[in-house]
């Protein structure tokens, strides 16, 4: 067999052109997948061609945070800024501030091609209703989330190096067809290997997603992260630029994370515990926030 001849080695190929058509390369994807019975993975292509139908099935990496904007009476647009650590966490625990795109990959691409700056995301009635309720502005009367152009490249880049690792991991099991066949030896192969993407989440952290394979849950160090808030709060008690107000809200907030650990709700850690970090920074704690990050990294 020549490489010329080999399906994962052209889409290899296909997925490292600067002008690479990723929805193209997917479909390719999609056909290999679909020939070496690697259903799960196949299912995570179909999904990012045709868009997310559940919410459990959503990758990290579709789950963005934008800016919030807001339109005056005389159709100024106004940045919504939130100063407070408590609102955050609610307009976050609403999907106000982050949302999980659902979308279809081509959708998205197809926005890269317009000259708008930011993708924008109407918020439905009963959330315009709760967020005039929590800024009460007088002159406010409509509220989208603006996603920048950045989050929907650094996106699309994930799936193209998600794509590439795979064929990478095929070629290493020299899994590489003929044509468009794989003999029964390169799908038994093939079923036995787990496919992760590693999603840098920020300051450093990453998480893993298992998306190939016999499972296709998040590899989450829930016992690691329970142990590192500890230490984390025994900062805060210790910490003498904490007045004991501001100790009281680390704790509340604290409490959150340690929920959600116990719940194992990855995103909502993610959440809470850099609305834990952004509160200690504003209180002046540079110490215990900078523990936070330290004890964090990795850890996803």
């Amino acid at each position: 067999m020549s490489e010329t001849n080999s399906p994962v080695l052209n889409l290899q190929n296909d997925v490292m052109q600067s002008d690479c058509d990723i929805v193209n390369v997917l479909r390719k994807a999609h056909a290999i997948a679909a020939k070496l019975n690697l259903n799960n993975f196949d299912s995570w292509i179909i999904n990012e061609l045709y868009g997310y139908t559940s919410e459990e099935n959503i990758p990290r990496y579709r789950h963005v945070r934008g800016q919030l904007k807001a339109i005056g009476q005389f159709r100024q647009l106004n940045d919504v800024e939130i100063y407070d650590a408590e609102i955050e966490r609610k307009l976050i625990d609403h999907k106000v501030i982050e949302r999980d795109l659902t979308c279809s990959i081509s959708e998205l691409i197809s926005f890269l091609r317009t000259d708008r700056d930011c993708l924008i995301l109407v918020c439905s009635g009963e959330i315009q209703s709760f967020l005039k309720e929590t800024f009460e502005h007088p002159f406010w009367y409509h509220f989208a989330l603006h996603i920048s152009r950045t989050s929907i490249d650094a996106l699309i880049d994930i799936v193209k190096t998600t794509v590439l690792d795979w064929t990478v991991s095929l070629e290493k099991e020299n899994i590489l067809g003929d044509g468009m066949k794989f003999t029964p030896k390169e799908k038994k192969a093939a079923s036995s290997m787990p496919q992760t993407i590693n999603i840098n989440i920020g300051e450093g952290a990453t998480v893993g997603q298992v998306i190939a394979g016999n499972n296709n849950q998040a590899n989450f160090n829930y016992e690691g992260l329970a142990k590192a808030m500890s230490d984390v709060e025994s900062a805060i008690e210790k910490d003498s630029c904490l007045s004991e107000d501001n100790k009281e809200s680390a704790r509340e907030l604290l409490a959150d994370i340690k929920s959600d650990i116990e719940k194992q709700k990855p995103t909502a850690i993610q959440a809470s515990m850099k609305a834990l970090k952004d509160f200690l920074i504003g209180t002046g704690s540079c110490v215990a926030a900078g523990l936070i990050l330290a004890k964090i990294q990795g850890m996803f």
